[in-house]
């Protein structure tokens, strides 16, 4: 419903936008009448035998820059607040379980409820983006885990505070994650591993800020009003999705001009140049030049005229007509005529030439008469052509419209969740330049194929979905191992955010600050980390795949050394080393998605891992709380989650052989069914 309610909004903002460039180009694009034969043709325009299908609009290039920089700040902020809150629900843990005295295993489902729904609603957040665009998701995202986390301060028992909560406040979470995450890629490709490190640190700092964040608003004012507070913090994401600017689509087509075209752009070049002031009768075209209402007639006219020369010949040509000859002089001297005769003729003559000028003028009036009258008949008559060619040029300017929201959709591309440098990958090496690889790696819709209105169904959204939702993946077997590898660490990824301020506070002395000091440490230790694993991901000497599985080995193995650890010092040094290893396994899971399965399949592969993932993340803290519940003690589910991690990375290590055993036998498969 809200999110229908902000398409509304943003549908009439683009109408009214649409009716005031219409009207600017209806007052500033009129051309002279003798060149409205003249056309230039493009292949998006409508012409008089109908309407073209606007296909000559390519995918945006991204600018690496610019206006780029804006969006990392914001998906920077973004990340801040899903991440910060996420991941310091540990410090609300013991208020929570105080005030609604439930178990440790349902306490912690709210917490787990909010990055496990995040992940889930990643493949609908998708279609969604895909259908209304990033900016929309986003600010509706915010509002509704806004929304989601004042609701939840009226919740008078744990299952509402789970449906509030951790549900429609992950929910929204999702909605604000996935897009800020995409748009950094839609505006970089060189420069997109910097840009995508840059952005992501926005998890570690919110971690670092929103720990002693939340001890201290729990403190001041309970569990209650710090939500509140929280439920403003997260609003900012409206500026945050205000600033994710779509790409525009650009035109592929190419415009054909005559000689008659060349000579009217010299014609309007040379008007600018002489024409400076605003004159009664010009138009002020949209790159400034002067043209002239009657400039077409005016030339016409002055065609015409003869020159000043020319008309001075024909009085000549007039007089010699009418001056007399010796033979007719003799005749006249022998009539005895007057000399008054010469006279007259002298007279006759210069009457002669002033009625020659008079009746070349009243000739050239009457051309412009007609000229003018002919002028009025052209512009009555194509006027009926004029309201038709409107009418047809309006309804492709709609197909237009939509044609370059179609081919501007950040998931058309199949890099868009790529976080590294496109410049490493095979595809764009075999491209040559970037607007070729981004043709390479862009699907782009056919023209033309849609008769389903924008309002009707979603087609774009199923699109995206059915893209993300493929479970044909899961015949591959190297997918299978990377995906159960996931979903092993994140079973046990966020069993130390929420419990490992509570095994802190169990050794006594330590004040709540303190214990929120772990998951501040937790946390600027995994920004350094992601800066690390990026920088490391774009040398050519890296091994991604064995520092992803080593990361998460190394966690899983201090994870179960936690329980020995009896101080709150070697508690500090567990966050630090902890937040550091995961930082390069969350990192690196798109870049060992590429490696192993190209870049065609990573659009579909994130769908699933992340589903699967989802999942984990809502059973992992749960079962933790119940293993402590049932012995009593921190060490049971510390080990169980430590194991996890181990396991998940130990399954992963054969993964690069597995793809390529498996790249073998599809190359064979093909080969077999091509000479059959």
């Amino acid at each position: 419903m809200l999110l229908c309610i902000v398409n509304w909004l943003y549908e009439e903002m683009e109408k009214q936008e649409t009716s005031v460039e219409q009207t600017t180009t209806t007052s500033t694009n009129r051309l002279p009448a003798a060149s409205s034969s003249a056309k230039i043709k493009r292949g998006n325009e409508p012409d008089d035998s109908g309407l073209p299908v606007p296909d000559d609009f390519g995918p945006p290039v991204p600018p690496d820059g610019g206006w780029g920089w804006v969006v990392v700040i914001a998906s920077f902020f973004c990340n801040l607040i899903v991440d910060g809150v996420c991941y310091t629900f540990g410090i609300f843990f013991s208020d929570l379980l105080d005030y609604f005295q439930s178990s440790k295993g349902q306490t912690a489902l709210v917490g787990s409820m909010l990055p496990g729904m995040y992940l889930i609603a990643g493949p609908v957040v998708s279609a969604l983006a895909n259908k209304f665009g990033c900016r929309r998701v986003t600010i509706c995202g915010s509002i509704l885990a806004s929304v989601s986390f004042i609701l939840s301060t009226f919740s008078t028992n744990i299952t509402v505070m789970t449906i509030t909560y951790g549900v429609m406040g992950g929910i929204g979470f999702g909605a604000m994650y996935l897009p800020s995450i995409v748009m950094v890629g839609f505006y970089f490709d060189r420069k997109r591993a910097m840009a995508t490190g840059i952005a992501v640190c926005g998890s570690g700092i919110g971690t670092f800020v929103f720990a002693p964040l939340g001890s201290m608003l729990l403190e001041s004012y309970g569990w209650r009003g710090a939500n509140i507070i929280l439920a403003g913090i997260i609003l900012n994401g409206i500026v945050c999705g205000a600033v994710f600017r779509p790409l525009e689509a650009r035109p592929t087509g190419t415009i054909e001009e005559s000689k008659i075209i060349k000579s009217i752009v010299e014609e309007k070049k040379r008007m600018r140049t002489t024409s400076t002031g605003s004159l009664d009768g010009t138009v002020i075209t949209k790159d400034n030049k002067l043209i002239k209402e009657q400039i077409a007639l005016v030339s016409a006219v002055v065609d015409t005229i003869p020159e000043e020369d020319e008309l001075h010949h024909q009085e000549k040509e007039a007089e010699q007509e009418h001056e007399p000859t010796e033979e007719s002089r003799g005749q006249t001297e022998e009539s005895n005529v007057t000399p008054k005769a010469s006279t007259i003729d002298v007279n006759s003559s210069s009457v002669w030439r002033s009625s020659v000028g008079s009746i070349a003028r009243n000739r050239q009036i009457d051309r412009i008469r007609n000229s003018e009258s002919q002028n009025k008949a052209f512009a009555s008559s194509s006027s009926v052509h004029r309201s038709q060619k409107s009418v047809r040029s309006s309804e492709n300017e709609v197909r237009i419209e939509k044609r370059k929201r179609e081919v501007s959709s950040p998931f058309i591309r199949q890099d868009i969740l790529y976080p590294g440098s496109v410049t490493s990958l095979r595809e764009y090496k075999s491209s040559g330049n970037m607007a070729s690889y981004v043709q390479s790696v862009t699907s782009i819709p056919v023209p033309g194929g849609d008769t389903i209105k924008d309002y009707g169904l979603c087609v774009k959204a199923a699109r995206a979905f059915e893209q993300m939702f493929d479970f044909s993946l899961l015949r591959s077997v190297t997918f299978f191992v990377v995906c159960m590898s996931g979903v092993l660490a994140f079973l046990g990824l966020y069993t130390p955010f929420v419990y490992i301020t509570e095994k802190a506070l169990s050794f006594g002395g330590v004040t709540r600050s303190e214990a929120s000091m772990i998951i501040s440490i937790l946390g600027i230790c995994n920004t350094c980390g992601r800066l690390m694993t990026g920088w490391l991901a774009d040398r050519t000497w890296t091994d991604c795949l064995l520092i992803h599985n080593g990361s998460v080995i190394i966690a899983g193995l201090l994870t179960c050394l936690v329980p020995m650890l009896n101080t709150y010092e070697l508690i500090c040094a567990y966050a630090a080393l902890f937040g550091l290893f995961i930082a390069a396994f969350i990192a690196l899971r798109s870049i060992v998605l590429v490696e192993l399965l190209g870049i065609q399949k990573l659009t579909n592969a994130f769908g699933l891992t992340s589903l699967f993932q989802g999942i984990a993340v809502l059973i992992g803290s749960p079962l933790s709380g119940a293993i402590i519940e049932a012995t009593g003690s921190f060490t049971g589910s510390f080990i169980v989650s430590g194991s996890m991690f181990v396991l998940g990375g130990l399954i992963c290590l054969p993964a690069r052989r597995l793809a390529k055993m498996e790249a073998k036998r599809n190359e064979a498969k093909l080969q077999k069914a091509s000479s059959a």
